[in-house]
């Protein structure tokens, strides 16, 4: 019989970009800190003006407390910026990820 605690963790690494097609579900190397954390990236990259942690919430699906935190952890990290104090933007230090050396990625992204 599985705990409550345990049914929320598998529940909550299903919301927004499916976790479980990420590697997630139930391995135990799974960070869904990280996944959240992601999801939230890919939500203000999709967004064309900043957004607000309530907007966020809804797009992904995620509590504003956990938006609020993933977008502290942006923020100080420097992968995201704020305009104010309710907007939030990706800042343009994560370009990094985009310019990779694609000769370095394996064959299964795209490098065939």
């Amino acid at each position: 019989m599985k705990s409550d605690r345990s049914e929320a963790v598998t529940s909550n690494a299903r919301v927004g970009m499916n976790a479980t097609r990420a590697g997630g579900s139930g391995h135990p190397d799974f960070m869904l800190s990280l996944a959240r954390g992601l999801q939230v990236a890919r939500a203000l990259a999709r967004r064309k003006n900043p957004s607000t942690v309530s907007q966020l919430s809804l797009e992904t699906g995620l509590s504003r407390s956990v938006v609020r935190r993933c977008l502290y952890t942006l923020t100080e990290v420097g992968l995201a910026g704020r305009d104010d104090r309710r907007h939030f933007f990706l800042s343009t230090h994560i370009q990094w990820l985009a310019d990779a050396p694609r000769d370095r990625w394996p064959r299964t992204l795209g490098n065939a």
